[in-house]
């Protein structure tokens, strides 16, 4: 009695370590079969998708449906009207070494790639090349509405139910591009919402082109620019062209080719000249903000403090 009580803890022990092994050892050598076409390790070949772990283990494999259009997910930008920030996009990973994203026809899907299963059908994903805070992305679905997506869990943080959802890039958390500020249109209007969903903004009928911490810089039907602050009250009666947000003020071409330079907070304006052309750049350097037209030539050198500052409904002008 007392030998059979101690061989089944031993029993035990060993079927522990050796079943484990055993799976291991057979999913290994299956995934070798399998690897057999594909010796290179090519994530595309012979009109598959293959699968690998950082470790270059096969996940699994992927046969299409439709040869000439069958291929792993880069990132898509559809922001036809907001400003963004992005860098060359490559091919999204695969996630938690389970999900990844793969188009195959003209569907782009949510993909299961150990059982072989699709679990959502999207028309698009979006991370902007430098990734989004979080690691998130911003999808639309099969019925057109935006979300904004976990793809390690497969679950949304933001239900697909905005018309749009865009980032610009303007602030950036771990070299990510953060969500506390979302652009994005419902019913009409635009507005920025945080990721829990509330709204920061004045719901407004123009296409929010960019913001800083006071205002936002919205986009007409003519395809220029207007100042709105937060609750939706026009800041400045001009309509812009061109709109640069400097470090410590703001450049804007007027649509009657105006050069305006003013204060960040639009109380004061250092500059306000005429100009020939929209194809004019403009960078801040100690204290000063150069104006350069479209062959690298300076237009303007204009210095931003108090003595060069007038109110904004101060018809004066300087000369420079």
């Amino acid at each position: 009695m007392k030998k059979n009580d101690f061989v089944l803890p031993i029993l035990i022990i060993l079927l522990l370590f050796f079943v484990p092994a055993s799976i291991y050892g057979v999913h290994k050598h299956n995934s070798s079969i399998l690897d057999r076409d594909n010796p290179k390790h090519l994530y595309k070949n012979n009109n598959k998708l293959y699968f690998y772990s950082a470790d270059d283990v096969l996940l699994g494999i992927y046969e299409c449906k439709q040869k000439n259009l069958c291929d792993r997910v880069t990132t898509t930008v559809d922001d036809a009207d907001n400003e963004y920030k992005s860098i060359d996009a490559a091919m999204l990973p695969i996630y938690n070494d389970e999900f990844a994203f793969i188009q195959d026809g003209e569907q782009i899907s949510y993909y299961w790639v150990k059982n072989d299963k699709i679990i959502y059908n999207l028309n698009s994903v979006k991370d902007y090349g430098i990734g989004i805070q979080g690691n998130l992305l911003i999808v639309q679905d099969e019925t057109f509405k935006y979300g904004l997506f976990d793809p390690f869990t497969g679950s949304y943080v933001i239900n697909p139910t905005y018309d749009y959802m865009g980032l610009t890039g303007n602030d950036l958390v771990d070299d990510k591009i953060s969500i506390d500020k979302i652009i994005v249109n419902k019913d009409g209007y635009y507005c920025l919402i945080d990721e829990t969903e509330n709204e920061l903004t004045a719901k407004i009928a123009d296409a929010i082109y960019t913001y800083d911490k006071d205002f936002i810089y919205a986009k007409t039907n003519l395809g220029n620019y207007i100042v709105v602050d937060y609750q939706g009250n026009t800041i400045i009666d001009d309509d812009f062209k061109v709109v640069n947000l400097l470090e410590n003020c703001n450049a804007l071409i007027s649509t009657s080719f105006m050069i305006k330079i003013y204060s960040k907070d639009f109380n004061y304006i250092y500059y306000d000249e005429p100009c020939d052309s929209e194809n004019i750049s403009f960078s801040e350097e100690d204290g000063k903000v150069i104006v350069t037209d479209v062959d690298g030539n300076t237009i303007a050198t204009i210095p931003i403090d108090e003595d060069h500052a007038l109110p904004v409904e101060d018809t004066t002008e300087y000369n420079y």
